[in-house]
């Protein structure tokens, strides 16, 4: 079983480490390798050891911590290398926090490049810390917080008991990422962090709803609306970020999805944040595929030996960000005209509980 890997960020002083000491001391927690992508030196009050030379020290949570200002790629291989020797600790799952200026985008891309990466890892999802005082602002003035809300798959609202009334920052969150679990700080639990993905899972079988969520309207929104379909979009917002989501009722050819995905790579580049779903791929028909894409990478096609709980066709969700987004959905749809905005009326059987 591949390793799953969960990417923690968050903007400056969100409490990404606070987040990390805590969930720590869970006994779901332990055997986990922790690297802190900072620069300089990182401690997580007392629980990691000083950094140096980038090397992992295990600590007394049974954790495996440590910190890296360089290529998370190198460390995470080393870390391997030497667990599979025998020479290093072993770990069944790997969270990485990133620094609070951090574009997620590229540290997805590195479990995305390399066949090896691609054998051995696998992307558990994308956790999102915004600071319930200074959110706003954040996302407001900086393109790297936006990017950070767009493509989480579970946003963490941080010092709520600190900002009073925050309805309106958490209605801005889901219109900016409607695809997204939703929780506070206070209730997040180890668990919650590591069943993010439908697949690839550690442990128990996590539920495909985590990972492919849709929004009760059926399209995306801008970061910068509420859920009033009577408002205007400004397509022109320089930096904001929409969530797109599709679904099908026939099969797609593989060939086609190739093209689509070429094309939307040529024209948004690294403003193409993400596109994740389950796919029907024609050849051979009823077979599901894992789609992910991450600007300018793509993760081969994994095919499942059937359809999940809770989903039966195919469904995409694509997140762009850009003055120029808003063509993204046409574009995709011209390759591949089986595609249509997502409706949760079209099948009773949509995000249905899954069986345990």
């Amino acid at each position: 079983m591949r390793i799953p890997v969960t990417i923690l960020t968050g903007f400056l002083g969100a409490g990404k480490t606070t987040l990390v000491n805590r969930l720590m001391t869970q006994p779901g927690f332990g055997d986990t390798a922790v690297i802190v992508n900072e620069f300089g030196e990182a401690d997580l009050d007392g629980l990691l050891v000083n950094h140096v030379e980038d090397r992992a020290f295990a600590s007394t949570t049974g954790c495996l911590c440590c910190t890296v200002s360089g290529d998370v790629r190198f460390t995470l291989l080393r870390l391997l290398d030497e667990a599979d020797r025998g020479i290093g600790p072993m770990f069944s799952r790997v969270v990485i926090e990133t620094t609070g200026l951090a574009d997620p985008g590229p540290i997805l891309r590195t479990f995305m490049s390399t066949q090896r990466m691609l054998d051995r890892f696998a992307i558990n999802g994308v956790v999102t810390l915004v600071d319930a005082v200074n959110g706003a602002e954040a996302i407001d003035r900086f393109e790297e917080a936006q990017r950070q809300v767009a493509v989480a798959d579970l946003m963490i609202l941080t010092k709520g008991d600190l900002a009073g009334d925050h309805a309106a920052l958490r209605q801005r969150l889901v219109a900016l990422n409607p695809n997204a679990r939703h929780l506070t700080a206070e209730e997040t639990t180890a668990d919650d962090m590591f069943s993010l993905a439908a697949f690839d899972p550690a442990g128990k079988r996590p539920d495909v709803r985590a990972w492919l969520r849709f929004d009760a309207h059926g399209h995306g929104h801008d970061h910068d609306h509420h859920h009033d379909h009577d408002h205007a979009h400004d397509v022109n917002i320089h930096g904001a970020t929409t969530a797109f989501c599709f679904s099908a009722e026939r099969p797609i050819a593989p060939a086609d999805l190739e093209a689509a995905i070429s094309a939307l790579q040529a024209s948004f580049g690294a403003d193409l944040l993400r596109i994740k779903g389950l796919v029907e791929i024609s050849d051979p028909p009823s077979a599901p595929c894992v789609l992910h894409v991450v600007g300018h990478v793509a993760s081969p096609l994994r095919r499942l030996d059937g359809w999940p709980n809770g989903i039966d066709k195919t469904r995409v969700v694509m997140i762009v960000a850009g003055p120029g987004r808003h063509d993204a959905a046409g574009m995709l749809t011209r390759f591949l005209p089986e595609l249509s905005p997502f409706s949760p009326n079209k099948s009773s059987r949509q995000l249905e509980p899954s069986k345990k």
